[in-house]
């Protein structure tokens, strides 16, 4: 019974004995250890945000250029759109004024020989005795009407004779030999030429010195 006292002895004691020191940690370590855990967290968690938020500023600046971009191309397609525009716009009544300024162009080369022939009737006249003067003056009084008529319309002679050869606007029928002087020039004009508003309706037939 002795030895079984003791044991209870010994289990007391042991129950009664304090635990090491370093086995707990004060209550103040602990808490801040447990704030520093919580410090450490809150700067990656702020660093994963500031790093996001990098993340969409770029996004953000990459698609404010994309549409930088694309307004500028919407501009300039804008503005070559209007330029076309506005070129269709000039040809287009470039072509209508022309079209209207040399419509009758078929009709006034078809009178052309006409006052060819009243010309050549004026020259007849002039050339005969007094008892063609009435004739004369008539076809001239006609001639004048219809010279008349043609500057209205737009026409106006070619000044030939004496003037330089121009292949754009004398069409050489004969040539002569002239002197340095006279070379290259229009010595006579056999046929008149026209132009309606500037632009050539008939040449000249002409004869050149050479």
């Amino acid at each position: 019974m002795a030895k079984k006292v003791k044991k209870a002895e010994d289990i007391e004691t042991a129950e009664s004995k304090p635990l090491p020191e370093e086995q707990f940690l004060p209550e103040e370590e602990m808490d801040e250890e447990s704030s520093w855990q919580e410090v450490v967290y809150a700067i990656k968690e702020l660093q994963r945000q500031k790093e996001e938020c990098e993340q969409k500023c770029q996004r953000l600046q990459e698609s404010e250029q994309k549409m930088q971009r694309q307004k500028e191309e919407s501009e300039q397609k804008s503005q070559r759109l209007l330029a076309d525009f506005d070129n269709f716009r000039r040809r287009s009544k470039q072509e209508k004024e022309d079209t209207v300024r040399f419509a009758n162009s078929e009709l006034l080369s078809a009178l052309l020989p006409v006052a060819d022939n009243l010309e050549r009737a004026v020259a007849f006249a002039q050339k005969k005795e007094e008892n063609y003067q009435a004739l004369r003056e008539g076809v001239e009084m006609i001639l004048k009407q219809l010279l008349s008529a043609f500057a209205a319309a737009g026409v106006e002679r070619i000044e030939a004779e004496g003037a330089d050869f121009d292949p754009q606007h004398h069409e050489a029928f004969a040539q002569e030999e002239t002197g340095e002087e006279q070379k290259g020039k229009v010595l006579l004009e056999i046929r008149k030429g026209y132009l309606l508003n500037g632009r050539l309706l008939r040449a000249s037939m002409v004869k050149v010195g050479c």
